[in-house]
């Protein structure tokens, strides 16, 4: 009866070892892949945010193209960029361009000898991200714009087939 009692009790104590190990390693599985998700999560965000800034960018300031003559400031959401800054690739370089990223003016001067013509840039700590917006022109060559809490001011002019940023206002 002893012999019985000893072999049945091994049993129960195997498998209660053998629950919990498996209970672990599935415990260990949710937080490895919770945690991949919730970083790939933040990665997607980011991605949105880029996409919302250069959209809300480009339809607001072709919004403005059709009132010839009228003149108005928006503010757009760049968050998490810092400044925006335009091209207009016909203007001179005279005088030199003044650009608070190293970076970005490098890109500029690169993008110039390319035939891509972005002539819009989303500059942050982490980088530059270029995109065109068609009908944009300047008094200058380059137009910078730092953002205050995420929000840019764009003066801009409505000229018909363009925008005219920081133009007269």
């Amino acid at each position: 009866m002893m012999r019985y009692w000893n072999c049945c009790h091994r049993k129960t104590a195997q498998s209660r070892i053998f629950v919990f190990v498996i209970s672990a390693v599935i415990l260990l599985l949710i937080i490895a892949f919770g945690n991949y998700a919730i970083k790939s999560f933040e990665s997607r965000k980011e991605q949105a945010n880029v996409i919302v800034a250069k959209t809300e960018l480009d339809s607001k300031l072709s919004q403005i193209k059709n009132y010839i003559g009228r003149s108005t400031t928006i503010t757009v959401n760049i968050e998490p960029y810092k400044e925006v800054c335009f091209v207009d690739y016909e203007k001179s370089s005279f005088p030199p361009v003044k650009i608070s990223s190293t970076l970005a003016k490098s890109l500029i001067e690169e993008e110039e000898r390319t035939s891509r013509k972005d002539n819009a840039l989303l500059i942050s700590d982490e980088g530059v991200e270029f995109f065109h917006i068609d009908g944009i022109s300047l008094n200058k060559k380059v137009a910078c714009l730092k953002a205050e809490n995420g929000i840019v001011s764009i003066k801009a002019e409505g000229r018909g087939s363009s925008v005219m940023i920081g133009g007269s206002i």
